[in-house]
């Protein structure tokens, strides 16, 4: 990541690295319980 660069971009780049980490983790949860559903 550049340091160096505007204070707004950092920020932009925490709450899309955010944003993803938090879809990847309700997706990951879905897809879980979707399968434990049609395991059991």
């Amino acid at each position: 990541m550049n340091t160096e660069s505007t204070p707004a971009e950092p920020a932009r780049g925490t709450a899309r690295w955010m944003a993803a980490a938090a879809a990847i983790r309700l997706s990951r949860r879905t897809l879980g319980t979707r399968t434990l559903g049609t395991i059991k």
